[in-house]
């Protein structure tokens, strides 16, 4: 569901931290012969469960509702995908994939399964597309106990994924889910592991659940986290000149959807992971042209503010839809058109309805009355108009965007609140502080 003005990321002057080394090398894989990229498809949240079949023949009234039940994305799902895929983008030269490439349920995290299901995405990218290079970032699902960090499932992402971007500096002893791929001589994608970031290693049932084996875990993990904030100082750096994208899966900022309480901050809030990332956001901004995160299942967007009075905009986050209806979202994938200076400059998303399979799309410009490139200068557009309710401005905003868009975005919540939900939060706007003033 897109919500422009739900989140705001605040920033006000730049905050330079010192920078060390991490415990991975800055040098990033290059394909120097490819120097037009216009296009890019995003993946992300399949959730693909082998040994899980949807009943499509149930009497759910919408996607993310079969008899009662939350589904994971099956086999014949990822065969729509695929078939989809090939139909339409059988050229695309780049995917990126905002992680989770796993089922939730009891089955889908054996070592062998892991390997299994990881295995068949990426054979789907690359049958449907065979000359696509695959750029992934890991999700909480990507690892075999939900949102625990351990060695196999590094090991089992590089040797699925990575490995194949023919990494210079990144070995499968050293790697722990973060890498920089320059898709030509002027345009670099830095994939973090925001994984490393959440929340829940501040939440007593993790804690519960790990201390009793590794009383050190905790400690190993804040580290590592510190080393990959410090590593990516170093390759923003070390990447002036670039056009940068930052892919990763668990966003900065708060969650809207949180099934354990509105507006859950997504990052650690006991670390100070998201002030120094948020830092590195703003002194970087110039050479940032998109940032691309997962993790909610929903059609979203974020955006950086220098302060709530101007509500000037220098960075925003594009949210992908999840392929897996688990979260009572339609499934989704996404082409993103760029411009020349690799700012995202339109979105067509593609999305299968509840009932017969047919997979439908549109694109953001696509509404009547609507047809502005996505920049900053937009989303700024639309977060003033948000402070306006009631004003002619803000009533021509919301028919010829929300009203119309929604109808458009069945990627959307597919509740029958949907909508009201959809345009209170629009009105009721989350503020994350980051705590510089």
């Amino acid at each position: 569901m897109k919500k422009i003005s739900l989140s705001f990321l605040l920033g006000a002057s730049a905050i330079l931290y010192s920078c060390g080394g991490g415990d991975q090398k800055t040098t990033a894989t290059q394909n120097p012969t490819d120097n037009t990229i216009d296009s890019v498809l995003l993946l992300s949240d399949v959730h693909l469960s082998v040994s899980f079949s949807i009943n499509r023949s149930s009497s759910a009234t919408y996607y993310g509702n079969y008899n009662g039940a939350e589904v994971d994305c099956d086999t014949t799902q990822l065969k729509y995908l695929q078939d989809e895929l090939a139909a339409k983008y059988a050229n695309m030269k780049y995917a990126v994939c905002a992680g989770d490439f796993n089922g939730h349920y009891n089955g889908t995290k054996t070592q062998a399964v892991m390997k299994d299901q990881m295995g068949r995405i990426y054979n789907c990218l690359k049958t449907a597309i065979p000359g696509v290079t695959v750029i992934p970032a890991m999700g909480n699902n990507d690892f075999s106990n939900d949102y625990v960090i351990d060695t196999f499932s590094y090991q089992n992402f590089y040797d699925l994924f990575v490995k194949q971007l023919n990494p210079k500096d990144i070995t499968r002893e050293n790697f722990k889910g973060y890498y920089a791929y320059d898709c030509n001589a002027d345009f670099r994608i830095i994939v973090l592991n925001t994984v490393m970031f959440d929340n829940y290693y501040s939440s007593s049932w993790l804690m519960n659940a790990i201390e009793s084996a590794d009383k050190n875990y905790f400690n190993i993990i804040q580290e590592q986290a510190q080393n990959q904030l410090k590593w990516l100082a170093k390759t923003l750096e070390e990447s002036k000149g670039k056009k940068v994208w930052l892919l990763y899966h668990i966003p900065p900022g708060n969650n809207r959807y949180a099934s354990h309480g509105d507006n859950v901050a997504f990052w650690d809030t006991t670390q100070n992971y998201k002030e120094v990332f948020d830092s590195l956001v703003f002194t970087y901004k110039d050479i940032i042209k998109a940032q691309i995160g997962g993790h909610s299942h929903m059609d979203d967007y974020m955006a950086y503010v220098n302060n709530l009075t101007d509500l000037k905009v220098y960075n925003y986050i594009h949210i992908a839809p999840g392929m897996c209806a688990n979260h009572y979202n339609n499934p989704a994938f996404q082409m993103l058109k760029l411009d020349s200076d690799k700012h995202l400059n339109d979105i067509r998303t593609h999305y299968l309805s509840f009932g017969p399979v047919k997979w439908q799309q549109y694109d953001f410009t696509q509404p009547s009355g609507f047809n502005k490139p996505l920049n900053n200068e937009f989303f700024e557009q639309a977060l003033k108009l948000s402070k306006t309710p009631g004003t002619p401005e803000y009533t021509s905003f919301m028919t010829n965007y929300f009203n119309l868009y929604y109808t458009f975005d069945s990627a959307a919540m597919a509740t029958q609140s949907g909508y009201q939900q959809y345009e209170n939060a629009f009105l009721g706007t989350t503020i994350v502080n980051n705590g510089r003033k």
